[in-house]
């Protein structure tokens, strides 16, 4: 509905309801009690008329313009009624006959017995047990003569009969006057009715009438009707309630798209009258990161300084390969081989000194650290022809298999095999040892670092005014929860339930998601999820906007179970 429309139709469009904050329409013809204004002279009337029905002598008629608030006048006087008095309301038409009057009046007093319209004893019986019945008719104007003489008739045989009579309130127009007075010759009574004028509201009684309707409906700035609006709500409307709501909802229509409008071509002029500012940062900052781009690229391009040739060593043709030692049993004694061919041109290194005729403990599994000798490792070079030709290579000896039997002394070393004798045992490589170093000292570093301990994660037990997770644990898994939020830190849990005032507990749990801990709070139970649906349309708008979700309680023990 667009906003000439909604302005037409005297209601009020979404986005003026949206803009001011409403929960309906504050204008609406037909509202609950709450929007009933009232004032110490709208009450006057009220009290009036329950002043003449303690009196219980004649009846009385209450009249004004139409649209004056005849209907709110009834209402405010049911109100007033209740606990003291027994009334019944006989909305009146032209066709309404003396019987259908009589049969309303035994519907509503003459409770849980057969309606009889033909004896009136009955009323006399109500009256004999204290009961005080009010009959007030709804546009009494509409009556015939005949039916209302038949009323005053009625009242007055009754109050023969038993001392005192039904009370009889008449809500109608002004012409009700003409009809009392034609029927005031055969039946006094009518011409003894107390009058009641209902006057239309000031201009004072408009201004607060308005704003008791926008703050009902849930207005929570200020009240956006001016002093010329009221003014001239009072010259339109001559203060008749009925025209007021109408005239009034158009002026707040047409305040509110005002509003909306202006909002709107701030947005705009802000972007208009900054929009150089704009252009100039962005064109800063583009500037700023090509320059940070291109120094960055030059520092990054420059050569290093080279080192000293005395310090640079010539890199190894070949990777040198580490052969693993042949597996051999514990009382079989180890020889070890080294130094070079004879013919490689290379010094050869002197042979490791023999053991000394001493006896050895028993083959344990520990490792020993590997000697500082040098141990003669079969590699491949690619000869002129392309055939795979063994070569010999000196790494670091490794450290035998098992110790010798007790008794037992350690071989000499023997010499190195030929190139036809390469060994077929797999072969793996070994880092080079650096320049200036000896060949051990590479053998004697470990092969990996031990891997770093584990970080140990901190869980929470407890969070101060929220229900653990064993709490949810012994709920029906049939029901369901609303998740409200999942966070990182269980002190903002404790925060948001501070701020909460629910009717269900609070309770928490908490999950691993991508190596992290979520904490999440909920509340629960609740039977099903059309419970839990009107249990988000209470919660705070701010909880609102960030979707809460329902989620069934089997599925939320499941996740505790699995942690």
């Amino acid at each position: 509905m667009s906003a000439e429309q909604a302005a037409a139709g005297a209601v009020l469009s979404i986005d003026t309801l949206v803009y001011y904050g409403l929960k309906q329409q504050p204008f609406a013809a037909e509202a609950p009690d709450a929007f009933i204004y009232s004032d110490a002279a709208l009450d006057m009337a009220v009290n009036a008329t329950a002043n003449y029905l303690d009196q219980n002598e004649h009846g009385i008629v209450i009249k004004g313009e139409p649209g004056i608030g005849k209907s709110t006048q009834i209402r405010r006087l049911l109100s007033r009624l209740r606990g003291r008095f027994n009334p019944c309301v006989l909305p009146a038409t032209v066709t309404t006959t003396l019987a259908e009057a009589e049969h309303r009046m035994a519907e509503c007093w003459q409770q849980g017995q057969p309606v009889s319209q033909t004896d009136a004893g009955w009323l006399c019986d109500l009256l004999t047990r204290g009961l005080r019945p009010v009959l007030v008719v709804d546009d009494a104007h509409l009556l015939s003569a005949d039916v209302l003489e038949g009323l005053f008739r009625l009242q007055r045989d009754i109050r023969e009969r038993c001392g005192r009579s039904f009370g009889l309130v008449l809500f109608g127009e002004s012409s009700i006057e003409t009809t009392l007075s034609a029927i005031e010759a055969d039946v006094p009574e009518a011409g003894q009715c107390h009058a009641i004028l209902l006057r239309p509201l000031t201009r004072e009684q408009i201004a607060a009438y308005v704003d008791h309707r926008l703050r009902t409906a849930g207005l929570f700035m200020d009240n956006p009707f001016t002093e010329q609006d009221i003014a001239q709500l009072h010259e339109d409307t001559q203060g008749i309630p009925a025209a007021i709501n109408p005239a009034a909802t158009r002026i707040l229509e047409a305040h509110g798209q005002a509003e909306i409008r202006r909002e709107q071509a701030g947005r705009q002029g802000w972007l208009r009258q900054h929009r150089m500012a704009i252009i100039l940062g962005g064109l800063t900052l583009l500037l700023t990161a090509g320059l940070w781009w291109l120094l960055s690229g030059y520092v990054a391009t420059e050569a290093p300084s080279e080192p000293p040739l005395e310090a640079m060593s010539p890199p190894p043709r070949h990777q040198p390969l580490e052969v693993p030692p042949p597996l051999e049993a514990p009382d079989t004694p180890k020889t070890t081989a080294a130094g070079p061919r004879p013919d490689s041109g290379a010094p050869a290194p002197k042979p490791a000194a023999p053991a000394k005729d001493t006896t050895t403990p028993a083959p344990s599994t520990k490792s020993t650290p590997a000697p500082e000798a040098v141990q003669a490792v079969a590699t491949t070079d690619k000869s002129p022809t392309g055939e795979s030709v063994p070569s010999e290579r000196s790494v670091p000896e490794q450290p035998p298999a098992a110790a010798a039997a007790p008794g037992r002394t350690a071989s000499s070393p023997t010499p190195a095999p030929r190139r036809s004798e390469a060994p077929t045992t797999p072969r793996t490589a070994t880092a080079r040892a650096p320049a200036g170093k000896p060949a051990g000292a590479a053998a004697a570093r470990p092969a990996s670092k031990a891997p770093a301990p584990a970080r140990k994660t901190v869980v929470v037990r407890q969070i101060a005014g929220l229900k653990p997770p064993a709490w949810l644990l012994k709920q029906d898994p049939k029901q369901f929860a609303i998740q409200l939020a999942a966070l990182s830190e269980p002190a903002g849990l404790s925060r948001i339930a501070r701020e909460l005032k629910l009717d269900k507990p609070l309770a928490w749990y908490h999950l691993r998601r991508g190596g992290k801990t979520l904490y999440v709070l909920v509340t629960a139970p609740y039977p099903d999820r059309s419970a839990a649906r009107q249990a988000i349309g209470r919660l705070p708008a701010s909880l609102r906007r960030s979707g809460p979700w329902i989620r069934p309680l089997k599925d939320i023990q499941d996740l505790i179970y699995a942690q």
